[in-house]
């Protein structure tokens, strides 16, 4: 395998450490004490067996489970409450405002009075009947043929005739009976009999007043409805009349009914009644009420404001304790569930989602205790809206939905915080009875969550805060507007409670920018995370740990100012955190504050102390900047995401240059080559982008400055220059181009420490190269892209920084270009 060589700075074995990079790495895991050390680029991956694994990954993501699960219980127990501050848009409406006044005049047509009066006018109108002149000759041309049968002799003996025939025949033997028979007959048959099935028209009120409309050949009349008679009551009216006028109770006229010409005698006209009904209706206006500003609209009855006060007070839920407030019915089952399932996806996306200033254990602890602070607040301030009495529309804009999305966005970034908002939104909609307008709440939740996101992740000052508040306000005010639209509120209507939704909206939104500003420092804290605030602050070079690396190690200081800004650039390149980047260049060596003299920036002109120490030692010495690096940030308390850097900034790469110094003292020695693991770094290989910028932006701008060398290289590279072209000088040559190539063929071994454009880029192409060959990228969450976009970068900004002028006349330094 190719080693790497960029961490002294110089290709060449005989050379002197570099002023500062000695290789870099780092991994997310290092932010959490408990992470294994993750294995080397070359060391292969160790075989794990399945039950060890299970105990491990137990073991290590076991608390986050826990956390999970408890998030998941504490949404199931809120969403399982049956208590009356859940919004009923119906009754709490009803209840709350009890009296509804017009705003504006209007008109209203009252059409289900007019369908009531068009019902009575058709219900008014007469059932039109035809009587049958026919059938009521052929029903008395039937009757007194029975008449002429029973007062001829019977046939048989009167011992076998029927009792009810046989006095029959006694009472019409009397000529007068049979015609006062006959008369009461004809009057009941020409006064018109209705067919009996006719159910429509029937009317069973005492009171009815229902007529009918009688046409036959004398004219046409009308009668009551309920006077018309059918064939059983015309029976009975014949029957009752006949004995009364006979002085006879309950005669027996059976005899007479049975004859197929007894029939109905009135004949229901279907289409000339349903016509003058649909006149009736046509002819009814359709009542009109104007209504004027302050006049009442809906007002509850008394009874009725009793009532919805009786059902709130006998609420069985109301005082009885959480436990037995539980409801686990169907609905709750299955939003439980939903619930459940959406958490579970959640906490998925986190694990594939690669996150920058947070380790997986990080953002998964800091999202699951996120999701119980956002159930738990919404259940408050539902309870709260509840208390205050506000309306349905000011639900929407009352909410603290966007809190937690923008408390997310600033500590983990915009891609978790979305994914947050996004479960937020779906999470609303299963916490909060809402009727039939749960999409709504959705895409509104969604909406100002996702303004929260893109308002909060870069706030670093109260003032961003504040400004954030506000926008969050618009956004709230905004969803408020279309919500009430969504609900077909009138557009008056809109502008009358148009006050109240400006007022809670910005009171939200401000109240949430001061909530997101109060609880960022609790999750530094308790998490070990890092903001953009924290970042600016710990980007001032009045940081303890940098006063004294610039007091007690000047050439080092130097150093970390270089790469902080060589790292800044090329961040900002492959849009990376450039904040959390330059932090982390800036204390990446703070460790040789132990030993600063043992390294090439410091030596000041001094004897090198690494010429006194065997090469393994000064290695040792070399690595050990890390382990003291670890120690001063744990002891000064630097924030944990940015100790990777410290730790992992040179990850397992080879210490070339006393490698190879080894290797020949063992060659002249006539001894075997040392191994080379004593040599490396034993520290993880870099996982995270910002901390691979560091290392590469350390490793180049150490070698680049190894270019430039001591005055004496100058002074050897001048000497070999001017003794080459003197002998041709006092010959007497005089061309130019001859006089160069003479030159350029005299220090032609030289030329690779020489400070000039193309040595800086060889130089810079050959250190990435290397650290490719050496596997240092092996578990970085980097694209090759990336690095090649890195890699123009770095040139960049190292061409920058050592640019070439032209010689100022009459100076000292005359004919010379100064870096």
């Amino acid at each position: 395998m190719k080693t790497s060589k960029v961490h002294e700075g110089r290709s060449g074995p005989d050379q002197k450490p570099a002023e500062s990079g000695h290789g870099t790495g780092s991994t997310a895991s290092s932010a959490v004490p408990d992470d294994p050390p993750l294995p080397s680029a070359e060391s292969p991956a160790p075989a794990v067996v399945p039950a060890a694994g299970c105990r491990f990954w137990l073991r290590r993501y076991g608390f986050i489970i826990l956390l999970f699960f408890l998030a998941w219980a504490c949404g199931s127990v809120l969403i399982s409450r049956r208590h009356a501050q859940q919004p009923s848009f119906l009754l709490l409406e009803a209840h709350k405002t009890q009296t509804i006044r017009a705003k504006y005049p209007f008109t209203y047509k009252d059409l289900s009075q007019a369908q009531a009066r068009k019902a009575e006018a058709a219900r008014e109108q007469p059932a039109v009947f035809v009587l049958q002149e026919e059938k009521v000759r052929e029903a008395l041309s039937a009757f007194r043929q029975r008449l002429a049968a029973l007062a001829e002799p019977a046939k048989l003996p009167p011992a076998e005739q029927p009792p009810a025939e046989q006095e029959l025949r006694t009472i019409l033997s009397n000529g007068t009976a049979a015609e006062a028979l006959l008369k009461i007959v004809r009057e009941t048959l020409s006064g018109g009999i209705r067919d009996e099935h006719l159910p429509a028209l029937d009317c069973g009120r005492a009171d009815c007043q229902c007529r009918a409309r009688i046409i036959s050949p004398d004219g046409v009349f009308e009668r009551r409805y309920q006077t018309l008679l059918t064939l059983t009551g015309a029976q009975k009216v014949i029957e009752e009349s006949f004995s009364r006028s006979i002085g006879h109770a309950a005669l027996d006229l059976s005899l007479f009914w049975s004859d197929p010409a007894w029939q109905p005698t009135l004949s229901y006209q279907h289409q000339e009644s349903r016509r003058l009904q649909e006149e009736a209706m046509a002819a009814v206006l359709v009542p009109v009420r104007q209504f004027s500003p302050g006049e009442v609209l809906v007002a509850l009855s008394r009874e009725e404001q009793d009532i919805l006060q009786a059902y709130e007070s006998a609420n069985p839920h109301r005082d009885s304790p959480w436990w037995q407030d539980l409801d686990f019915g169907r609905e709750n089952i299955i939003r439980i569930l939903l619930l459940a399932f959406f958490v579970a996806s959640f906490a998925f996306i986190l694990c594939r989602v690669r996150i920058s200033p947070a380790n997986l254990r990080q953002r998964l602890a800091v999202s699951a205790i996120a999701l119980m602070l956002h159930f738990f607040l919404v259940h408050c301030f539902v309870i709260l809206y509840h208390r205050l009495g506000l309306p349905a529309e000011n639900l929407i804009n009352f909410l603290p939905l966007a809190l937690i999305p923008a408390l997310m966005a600033n500590l983990l970034g915009g891609r978790t915080a979305i994914c947050t908002a996004v479960v937020v939104a779906i999470a609303v909609p299963l916490q909060v009875e809402v009727g039939i307008f749960q999409y709504q709440f959705f895409y509104l939740s969604l909406f100002t969550s996702l303004v929260g996101v893109g308002f909060f992740q870069y706030a670093k000052d109260r003032r961003n805060f504040i400004v954030g508040g506000f926008a969050l306000g618009l956004s709230i005010t905004i969803a408020s507007i279309l919500f009430c639209l969504d609900t077909r509120m009138d557009w008056p209507e809109i502008q009358s409670i148009l006050p109240s939704i400006l007022v809670i909206s910005y009171s939200n939104g401000l109240l949430m920018g001061i909530l997101v500003m109060a609880l960022l420092p609790v999750f530094e804290y308790c998490f070990g995370l890092v903001t953009l605030s924290t970042l600016l602050e710990l980007n001032d070079t009045n940081h303890l740990l940098l006063r004294r690396l610039q007091q007690e190690a000047p050439g080092t200081y130097q150093h970390s100012l270089n790469v902080a800004a060589i790292a800044e650039a090329a961040a900002l390149a492959i849009r990376a955190n450039v904040p959390l980047t330059r932090v982390m260049a800036l204390f990446h060596d703070i460790g040789k504050l132990d030993q600063p003299h043992y390294f090439a920036e410091n030596f000041s002109g001094v004897e090198n102390p690494h010429d006194s120490l065997s090469p393994l030692d000064s290695a040792k010495i070399i690595c050990s900047h890390v382990a003291a690096g670890i120690a001063l940030a744990d002891k000064h308390h630097l924030r944990r995401s940015i100790r990777p850097a410290i730790e992992q900034h040179h990850g397992n790469s080879l210490i070339t240059y006393f490698y190879h110094k080894a290797v020949q003292q063992a060659e002249a020695q006539g001894q075997s080559a040392p191994d080379e693991q004593e040599f490396r770094y034993q520290h993880p290989l870099p996982q995270q982008k910002e901390v691979v910028i560091v290392s590469l932006a350390d490793a180049c701008e150490a070698a680049v400055r190894s270019l430039v060398g001591r005055p004496a290289d100058y002074q050897s590279l001048l000497r070999k220059a001017v003794s080459a072209v003197a002998p041709a000088i006092r010959k007497g040559t005089t061309d130019q181009n001859a006089l160069l190539e003479v030159c350029v063929s005299a220090v032609q071994g030289e030329t690779d420490t020489a400070l000039t454009p193309d040595t800086i880029l060889h130089k810079i192409n050959a250190i990435i190269d290397d650290k490719w060959a050496d596997k240092q990228f092996a578990q970085a969450d980097i694209t090759t892209s990336e690095l090649e976009t890195l890699k123009l970068s770095i040139q960049k900004t190292i061409l920058e920084m050592h640019h070439f002028r032209p010689a100022y006349p009459g100076t000292a330094t005359a004919g010379r270009r100064l870096p």
